[in-house]
């Protein structure tokens, strides 16, 4: 992995990294307030050689003789003896493991530390090993000759002072290492979920896993939440610059300028397309084209509701031969453009739409591009029917939630039915760094408004903020294909009369 793939890492997965972090954390407290605490009490022994009134070298040698008993009584003083009569001092028995005697190289000293839960019983025994230390050495000191003197005595340097803090457990350092474990395991567990996430995270991948174009890639506002129309609401957004060069982009993929029909569709719900339609269509009118937006979808309608339309009367019902195409169109209070609800949700939809050629047919003549929503083309048959129905079919692909394997089942379903795909759409719900940068400051005078860079195709968007289901509904691609003849209007009779502006008969 690239050093920009780690860093992606570390974004996708910085949930999982601050939630090990602050698990590692309150675990090693946790670990810190359970164990019982430590108090270490210490008394320094220091051996001195008696100096005599003899020859020259005499005090160097007594010096020397004080250093080597030093190291010799070091494991003297902890013997079971001395540690036995430690216990009758205190009242109680000694482990040998709660005593540490240390013996500086080059010193006559003994550092003696004993461990206890009890501050006050740790300088007890630290006092009383002291204390019968130099009972010992005085004992194995003494010369037999009652005249002869003796040559080495020890004696407290420092008595024990009782400890006001506990040795261990340290807290602090508990606290570090927990958090220090925790965030490794954060981060190993966005590794390995990196690794095993089939889904498509970057155009480049898209258009390397496709080999078609990439047509637009779409970054995610919060406000779409109370306003999916963003190109209206917020004409200077990211998200209208964006869907702005995704029109623009369109027509230079070979859509005509003239009478069309593009359908937008996705390999599975959930992913954007009913918002990204929508505002297709906002943004097509606003360049004074005619423009009906029809929804498709008669098993999950959301146009009328992003809309604010009712949708009561709508393709169903013009379907269900209940009423003329042009009582089911209404123009949108916000736009320049018409739109056609899905009507009531009927309980044959897939059958339904098998005439859906017939009401293109009908209302084409009157507008020079036709939007349509579908459903998933994974989900049912009715994307496939209306992809060989209209010119065109876009496809798009929503960051991090459609798999690979989808996406080519997609392709496939599209090309099953020689759909014209002209190319893909990529939607980034959230903010990247390394490609935050495509739609930098293009007004002064609003903070937020960020200007679209064409072409650019490895950059992201600002604002991170996962769009819940019914914002975005599926974001797909499609496969770019030359222009062909119009399709049939019915791909369940194959004997329908073909319809005006150049509908062939027959599928």
């Amino acid at each position: 992995m690239s050093l920009r793939e780690y860093l992606q890492v570390l974004r996708d997965g910085k949930w999982w990294i601050a939630a090990g972090l602050l698990l590692g954390a309150l675990g090693g407290y946790f670990v810190a307030q359970a164990t019982v605490p430590t108090y270490i009490a210490s008394t320094t022994l220091y051996f001195a050689a008696i100096e005599g009134g003899g020859e020259p070298g005499q005090a160097y040698q007594g010096a020397q003789l004080a250093v080597v008993k030093a190291h010799t009584y070091s494991e003297l003083i902890v013997s079971d003896r001395v540690l036995a009569e430690v216990g009758f001092d205190v009242g109680g028995p000694v482990p040998r493991s709660a005593i540490t005697v240390q013996s500086t190289a080059g010193t006559p000293t003994l550092t003696v530390k004993v461990a206890n839960p009890s501050a006050e019983r740790a300088a007890q025994i630290a006092d009383a090993l002291a204390t019968r230390s130099v009972n010992l050495v005085g004992d194995l000191e003494r010369p037999r000759d009652p005249i002869l003197s003796t040559v080495v005595t020890l004696r407290v340097l420092a008595p024990a002072a009782v400890p006001k803090t506990p040795a261990s457990p340290n807290r602090k350092a508990d606290v570090a290492i927990g958090a220090a474990v925790g965030t490794f395991l954060g981060l190993s567990v966005a590794l390995i979920r990196r690794n095993l996430d089939r889904s498509v995270r970057t155009p480049e991948v898209l258009e390397e896993l496709t080999g078609l174009p990439l047509l637009g890639d779409i970054p995610h506002d919060r406000s779409s939440r109370r306003t999916p129309i963003l190109i209206t609401a917020k004409p200077r957004g990211h998200v209208a610059e964006a869907v702005r060069q995704l029109r623009i982009n369109l027509r230079s993929a070979g859509m005509a300028s003239s009478c069309s029909s593009l359908v937008v569709t996705s390999a599975v719900a959930g992913e954007g397309k009913t918002a990204l339609v929508c505002n297709l269509a906002a943004a097509f009118a606003a360049e004074g084209e005619r423009v009906l937006l029809v929804d498709a979808d008669l098993r999950r309608p959301k146009v009328g509701k992003y809309l604010g339309m009712d949708p009561s009367s709508g393709l169903s019902t013009v379907l269900r031969h209940e009423c003329e195409p042009d009582d089911a169109i209404s123009p949108w209070k916000e736009g320049r453009f018409d739109v056609m609800t899905s009507g009531p949700v009927p309980d044959n939809p897939g059958e339904l739409l098998g005439s859906m050629g017939l009401v293109l047919a009908e209302v084409e003549s009157r507008y020079d591009l036709i939007l349509i929503d579908s459903p998933a083309l994974l989900a049912v048959a009715d994307a496939s029917v209306l992809a060989y129905l209209c010119d065109a079919a876009l496809l798009v692909v929503r960051q991090g939630r459609t798999t690979d394997s989808k996406v080519i089942a997609a392709l496939a379903a599209l090309r099953a039915v020689s759909a014209n795909a002209l190319g893909c759409v990529f939607v980034m719900p959230r903010r990247s760094r390394e490609n935050g940068q495509l739609r930098t400051d293009f007004y002064p005078d609003r903070r937020s408004q960020p200007s679209s860079v064409a072409g650019r195709r490895d950059t992201g968007h600002a604002e991170a903020s996962e769009s819940s289901e019914d914002e975005y509904d599926d974001y797909e691609r499609g496969a770019h294909r030359p222009d062909r003849a119009r399709r049939s209007p019915s791909l369940t009779d194959p004997h329908a009369p073909a319809a005006d502006g150049g509908r062939s008969t027959g599928g």
